[in-house]
């Protein structure tokens, strides 16, 4: 959960966004996107469903226009797409709002898994031909490790047996003698003080 939620942080200072903007032109509008790129959990478990969700913002002063994201490909075979689309196409994002879309692929080998960052094009203006296209990235993620369950149960299992017999096995190095020592101790004493008592005393 900790790395997680600072991953998070990172990304907020990572986001990578594209200022759509004619320097030239002074009156011409930004039109500025972020993109970021989520899942759920760091790790994923074979033949289990992994959910990653892109949301879009425009945090601009005008609409996005034919906005086209694309997420990485996902190989066939180490892979099953279980709902949805790793794309999606917006006529038009208003400035200030966002846009989410999601989708479900189903890992299929063990091992990690390497994404790109979703590329997003758009057109800064309605009547914008395709050479006015810009383009943005979402941020990256980290390798994702593709866990059996034996596996994952194993990770995030609290080990609290593991960790009972470690601490018993390493207390028997020095628990057994001292045991004995205070054993034998005990025994000395008791016949001491047995001596003492038969002891007749001389005139």
């Amino acid at each position: 959960m900790i790395k997680q939620l600072l991953f998070v942080a990172l990304v907020c200072f990572i986001f990578v966004f594209v200022r759509a903007q004619d320097d030239d032109d002074e009156k011409t509008p930004a039109t500025t996107l972020l993109a970021y790129k989520h899942v759920k959990d760091f790790e994923a478990i074979i033949n289990n469903n992994l959910t990653v969700s892109i949301t879009v913002y425009n945090v601009g002063e005008h609409a996005a226009y034919d906005v086209h994201v694309k997420d990485n490909d996902w190989p066939e075979g180490s892979f099953d797409t279980l709902e949805g689309e790793n794309k999606a196409t917006f006529d038009r994002i208003e400035a200030g709002s966002s846009v989410t879309f999601k989708y479900t692929i189903v890992p299929r080998a063990t091992g990690e898994i390497q994404t790109l960052p979703a590329k997003i094009t758009f057109k800064p203006a309605q009547d914008a031909d395709e050479t006015d296209v810009k383009v943005a990235y979402s941020n990256g993620l980290p390798k994702i490790p593709v866990l059996t369950q034996t596996e994952y149960d194993r990770r995030h299992d609290s080990h609290v047996d593991e960790w009972f017999i470690f601490l018993l096995l390493l207390a028997l190095p020095v628990g057994a003698p001292a045991t004995m020592y205070l054993f034998a101790n005990n025994q000395i004493e008791q016949l001491a003080a047995e001596k003492k008592k038969l002891k007749v005393p001389t005139k």
